[in-house]
């Protein structure tokens, strides 16, 4: 049986970055979170991104188990996360759907997904 959830999102913030740096979540079944997006957009490669990351972690004690996923191209996300802990669990080559404005037999572009997983217990 599905433990039902509201999915209710929340958006950790840091404090000093005038919204601009900030960590989007909802809780999932199970016990799990779900981080959805992160935006750092003011002095990267300063920690911001381990810091929300901590804000979450102390946010979600609870939590067993928190997962995420980030395309394929973005390795420096996945460098990011990794380092933080996650690990890789799958690939998805297809997960995106192409943009509409793209013909069939074009290239379709980045359409693959990583998903990491962090498991606290």
């Amino acid at each position: 049986m599905s433990e039902a959830v509201p999915q209710t999102y929340r958006k950790i913030c840091l404090p000093d970055s005038g919204g601009r740096d900030w960590l989007t979540y909802h809780r999932a079944p199970a016990g799990t979170v779900e981080i959805d997006d992160i935006n750092v957009l003011t002095q990267r490669r300063q920690g911001r991104g381990r810091r929300l990351i901590e804000m979450l972690l102390k946010e979600v004690p609870d939590a067993c188990t928190i997962f995420l996923f980030t395309r394929e191209s973005n390795v420096v996300a996945q460098k990011f996360y990794e380092a933080m802990g996650f690990v890789r669990t799958a690939t998805v080559r297809t997960f995106y759907e192409p943009p509409s404005y793209i013909t069939p037999n074009a290239n379709q572009g980045d359409r693959g997904c990583v998903f990491y997983v962090l498991n606290r217990r």
